[in-house]
């Protein structure tokens, strides 16, 4: 018989981080597209481009005209990071009004990324889940999905190259952690 007192329910926090590891769950479960003219078209599920990368969340629209200067840093900054081989990956969440607009998007400026589901029931999800209350706005998560920094856009342009080797060395951080036993 088990003494009264011991089995005790959840606590708020409990409940609260099993919601978080629901919801990163649904999101690691999204197949996401790559796919454009010059480049070979494949849909994969996001759990498995993050089994070794970190992954840049780069939500923007067409209709933000404001960010094309930041976009040609960035993409600059990606295929460097290419180039020296960090395992960077970004996954474009569009905020354009429809599918045709998004695509044309995504073609003209991000076709080297993976693209989030247009019409997907989980967008606004992911959004919230990330706090992200403005676009353009890139939010960086480990492989791991915890969080490795909501000032993303900031740091691209402040940084450049610098910023993504920054981030890489919490991402490799972050799998030495999953290793440790206590």
């Amino acid at each position: 018989m088990i003494p009264r007192g011991i089995l005790k329910q959840p606590t708020e926090e409990f409940r609260e981080q099993d919601k978080k590891q629901q919801q990163i769950k649904k999101f690691l479960d999204q197949d996401l597209e790559k796919k454009g003219k010059n480049v070979r078209q494949e849909t994969i599920r996001l759990c498995d481009i993050m089994t070794t990368n970190f992954v840049g969340f780069y939500f923007d629209a067409k209709w933000c005209t404001h960010n094309q200067d930041f976009l040609t840093k960035l993409k600059d900054t990606y295929n460097q990071s290419k180039k020296k081989k960090l395992n960077f990956e970004i996954v474009h969440v569009s905020a354009d009004m429809n599918e045709k607009i998004c695509f044309e998007n995504y073609e003209q400026n991000h076709p080297d990324w993976f693209l989030w589901p247009f019409k997907n029931e989980i967008k606004q999800e992911l959004i919230n889940f990330l706090n992200v209350n403005y676009i353009p706005c890139l939010v960086v998560v480990t492989s791991s999905f915890r969080l490795i920094t909501f000032m993303g856009r900031k740091e691209i342009w402040e940084k450049g190259l610098e910023a993504v080797v920054n981030w890489n060395k919490s991402n490799v951080q972050s799998k030495r952690m999953k290793i440790i036993k206590f």
